[in-house]
C-alpha cells in the first residue's frame, strides 16, 4: 500500500542550480580575473575569484576559480595577501591598504590543478573532479601599478 508520503518522494524532483565545475587539464594558463564573489563559509569569510581562460586553445573562455579565506585584516602568511602583494608589484608596509582591483586589467599566468578528493580525503570519481587556480604565478601584462 502507497501512503501519501511515499508518493510525494516518489514525485519529487531536484534541479540544479549550476553548471558542472569545469575540468580542464592540469597547466599553466594565461587568464584575467573576470569575477569576485564574497560569501560566508563555515563560520568564516571566503572570496571566490574568478579567472577567465584567455590562452589561445579550445580551453579559452573556460572560468575556474580560486577561493581565499577573507578578513579586512590580511596575516602575512595567507594567500589572498601573498598574492595581492604579488600584484601590487613592491614591497609593502603594515597598514598597506591593498584594494581587490589590484586583479583586474593585467594577463596572469596562472597554474590550475585538478580537485581529486573533498576536504575528507575522499576520492571523487572522475565525472565528480574539476580544475581549480592553484596559484598565480606572475603578472603577464598590466604592469604593477600601484592603486
Amino acid at each position: 500500500m502507497e501512503t501519501q508520503n511515499s508518493k510525494e518522494i516518489t514525485n519529487f524532483e531536484c534541479t540544479t542550480a549550476e553548471d558542472a565545475k569545469p575540468i580542464i587539464p592540469e597547466g599553466r594558463y594565461e587568464a584575467q580575473v573576470v569575477s569576485f564573489k564574497k560569501c560566508p563559509f563555515y563560520g568564516k569569510m571566503k572570496l571566490y575569484v574568478g579567472f577567465k581562460i584567455i590562452s589561445f586553445g579550445q580551453y579559452a573562455g573556460t572560468i575556474v576559480f580560486k577561493n581565499y579565506n577573507f578578513s579586512e585584516k590580511l596575516p602575512r602568511g595567507c594567500n589572498l595577501y601573498k598574492d595581492l602583494v604579488l600584484l601590487h608589484g613592491s614591497r609593502i608596509r603594515k597598514n598597506t591598504k591593498l584594494p581587490l582591483k589590484l586583479f583586474q586589467n593585467k594577463v596572469l599566468e596562472i597554474f590550475v590543478r585538478t580537485v581529486i578528493h573533498d576536504y575528507k580525503q575522499t576520492e571523487f570519481q572522475e565525472h565528480q573532479q574539476y580544475s581549480v587556480v592553484d596559484r598565480i604565478l606572475g603578472i603577464i601584462a598590466g604592469g604593477n601599478e600601484h592603486v
